[in-house]
């Protein structure tokens, strides 16, 4: 035998909830041209794809440069450059080539200081120079000890020898 209680026979009521999907979808669709505005079916279809494109876009917006936040702030702190999150925001969209140069500063930083084996053995970054200043970098497995110095003419000389085993340790 069945037992039937109250609470079987109370209707179910969700009908608000089209109404409110449907706005937003068109909210999100308004730029959209054509039929992709105005037909549910269609537009439903628009911005979803609009959608997955602007999550694939800040991915490859987060790969752009190929240097994370955290080792981003950690080597500009080691440089002695002190700027915070929301300068280095308001600086990577409204000045980008600042920002881009603000990296490599870091990336070069982290080429005389690599933290693991991997980091060590990378190439050094393009564009950053040092003003007549030596630069002396040191694989921490010891392979090699390359110099660069910039001349007073503007000539970048680079100069390269293996490692003794006295400045392995540097």
């Amino acid at each position: 035998m069945v037992f039937l209680t109250a609470i079987n026979f109370v209707r179910v009521k969700n009908g608000g909830n089209r109404f409110w999907k449907r706005k937003r979808i068109f909210q999100l669709a308004a730029n959209f041209y054509g039929r992709r505005r105005n037909c549910y079916t269609i537009a439903i279809r628009s911005v979803e794809k609009a959608l997955t494109h602007v999550a694939e876009g800040r991915q490859v917006k987060k790969r752009e440069l190929g240097f994370n936040y955290g080792s981003l702030r950690h080597n500009l702190t080691k440089c002695s450059i002190a700027l915070d999150r929301r300068i280095l925001s308001d600086l990577a969209y409204s000045e980008p080539r600042t920002f881009k140069s603000l990296v490599n500063i870091a990336r070069a930083k982290r080429h005389l200081e690599p933290p693991n084996e991997k980091a060590a053995l990378e190439a050094p970054p393009e564009g950053v120079f040092t003003r007549g200043h030596v630069v002396a970098m040191w694989c921490q497995s010891g392979l090699f000890h390359t110099r660069l110095t910039l001349t007073w003419n503007g000539e970048l000389t680079e100069y390269t020898a293996p490692c003794l085993p006295s400045q392995g340790s540097a």
